[in-house]
């Protein structure tokens, strides 16, 4: 026989090995996968396989379980006898069914389990067993929590059964007062549908003759009588009048008198002035003759009056009379009567209200028509009147304009000159007025722009290059304080376009109006030229300009400070109202 090389041997030898390992690792792989926890030992009963499920179950990790004996490791006293039990019957080549027991955790604390074992046997000689441990605590505590709520059921079924006789007892008597009380429902059902009619016919209408109509029909159809009448009470009259009368028998209007005076009805007149209802018979002893006479005419045998009350006041009368029989009509159908005597009432006085109403409306809107019309010539009046004296200011200042053409001293035709800038600042105020739709407020913002750039156009000739900054916010002004308003402006910026920028220098002029929610109002006009100058009181000078803005701020009851520095600024604050 020819020998096989060695390293053929070794070869075969490695790749063997390597198809071992890569057993062992698929072996262990399905093992880690297995939900429950699968325990291999050898013929020591100690642990060799231990796989994640193990380690989840127990607590101890493979390092820490691998070469310890099963039973020591995860068996405690009160189980250990029957744990060895199994590992020996296991042991013994037989193998054990699942069965239900306990073992332990790492921290001592008891695991439920069904455990089952079988012994592994290679080449029919046994070398261990293999021991399966399916996790049961969960289905325990349920099976437990159902064991409670089934004897919890089983409680309340005993007590709910305890019950029934005593709750079927009730309902027997309950279901004769349910028979008794849907006859009630039924009449009061009846009750509110006929006072709901007569509510809705009150709230949607406003014709009194419907509504009465209704009211009337619906007493009749609730009340079983045959004939309902609603009179009105006039007390300077001293007498009842039928408003509306249905008749079952005979129609409406049928056997009534129109009209009651009071002095031949002394029952009518009580229960008005009482406003307590009255009833009465035929055959009822003491009787009131008119009231018998008109029984007998109309050939009723019982009637009843009830008051028709509005806002604590009597309006009229309802009457509802029979001729069946002589019945007496109940406490609850006397309720009823009331609320819907209450119904007329307001139907009455609602038409009244609507009819007066309806005059008020008229005249008022022939008054506001006529107001309107007044108003309308009175703004073109206003207007006009603006228009006018803008005009007027306008002839002024051409009149000014052609009377300096004859003054050679410079002096005077600055004075001139003045005075148009003046003129014009408190034409310019009219003519916004004129084009505003509000003849009683000036925008005075839009004022300041067409103001300063006139001022800046007529003294352009004289300056160098000055600019002008404008921030003036949305604030209105009454005439009142728009002119003396304007005027400062107006001795401020010439002050400044004469005297702050001298020899052609450049510079700005700043114009700021701004309004606080406090009502007051602050104007700074200030410049960045040569400054006021030193030594001078502008509150105590004989210069027109300063004189007249201290009398102006004072009108506007304000104050005006004066501010030095790079240049010179002016701050007016005075109240909007």
């Amino acid at each position: 026989m020819k020998s096989v090389p060695w390293q053929w041997t070794r070869h075969k030898r490695k790749i063997a090995e390597r198809e071992v390992r890569r057993r062992r690792r698929y072996l262990e792989g399905v093992l880690d996968a297995a939900p429950d926890a699968i325990v291999t030992m050898d013929g020591k009963h100690r642990v060799v396989e231990w796989n994640s499920a193990a380690e989840r179950l127990f607590g101890y990790s493979r390092a820490e379980a691998r070469g310890q004996d099963i039973d020591q490791l995860i068996a405690g006293p009160g189980v250990l006898e029957e744990a060895v039990a199994f590992t020996q019957r296991t042991m013994g080549g037989t193998e054990v069914p699942p069965t239900e027991t306990e073992r332990y955790h790492k921290d001592g604390s008891p695991v439920n389990v069904i455990v089952a074992g079988a012994p592994i046997l290679l080449d029919h000689e046994l070398i261990g067993m293999v021991a399966v441990y399916t996790d049961i605590s969960e289905r325990q505590r349920k099976e437990q929590k159902l064991r409670a709520l089934t004897m919890e059921l089983e409680q309340r079924v005993a007590e709910r059964t305890a019950s029934l006789s005593e709750i079927n007892d009730e309902l027997v008597r309950v279901v004769e007062e349910h028979e008794h009380a849907h006859e009630e429902l039924l009449r009061r059902n009846r009750e509110l549908l006929s006072l709901q009619a007569a509510v809705a016919a009150t709230a949607s209408s406003l014709d009194l003759s419907f509504l009465l109509d209704t009211v009337t029909w619906e007493m009749i159809r609730l009340l079983g009588v045959e004939r309902c009448a609603v009179l009105h009470w006039n007390p300077e009259a001293d007498a009842l009048s039928v408003l509306a009368c249905h008749d079952g028998t005979n129609g409406d209007d049928a056997g009534s008198e129109k009209a009651y005076a009071l002095a031949h009805h002394p029952t009518r007149r009580q229960v008005l002035k009482e406003r307590c209802a009255r009833q009465m018979t035929v055959s009822q002893p003491n009787i009131d003759p008119a009231e018998l006479d008109y029984m007998r005419e109309t050939g009723a045998k019982c009637l009843l009056m009830q008051p028709m009350v509005f806002q604590d006041r009597v309006v009229g009368l309802v009457e509802l009379a029979d001729s069946g029989s002589e019945h007496t009509f109940t406490d609850q159908e006397v309720s009823l009567t009331q609320l819907f005597a209450n119904q007329a009432a307001s139907a009455i006085e609602n038409a009244r209200l609507y009819e007066r109403a309806q005059r008020e409306i008229a005249e008022r809107k022939r008054v506001e028509g006529q107001i309107s019309a007044s108003l309308k010539e009175k703004e073109v009046l206003l207007k006009e009147i603006h228009h006018r004296v803008k005009n007027n200011m306008q002839v002024v200042s051409s009149l000014l304009q052609l009377q300096s053409r004859n003054i050679q001293d410079p002096e005077t035709l600055a004075i001139f000159r003045d005075s148009q800038n003046r003129i014009r600042s408190m034409a310019l105020i009219h003519e916004k007025l004129y084009r505003s739709q509000d003849l009683a407020r000036v925008d005075f913002g839009d004022y300041l722009k067409d103001l300063t750039g006139f001022l800046i156009r007529s003294y352009r000739a004289q300056l160098g290059p000055v600019n002008l900054r404008l921030d003036a916010s949305d604030v209105l002004l009454p005439v009142d304080m728009a002119v003396p308003c304007g005027l400062i402006v107006n001795e401020l910026v010439c002050n400044a376009l004469k005297h702050a920028f001298r020899d052609g220098r450049e510079g700005e002029i700043r114009v700021l109006l701004h309004s606080s929610p406090e009502q007051r109002v602050t104007l700074i006009v200030g410049d960045n030229g040569c400054g006021f100058p030193e030594g001078v009181d502008f509150r105590n000078t004989e210069s027109l300009g300063m004189q007249l803005l201290n009398t102006l701020v004072e009108q506007l009851d304000g104050t005006v400070e004066l501010h030095r520095g790079d240049g010179t600024e002016f701050e007016i604050v005075f109240p909007l109202s």
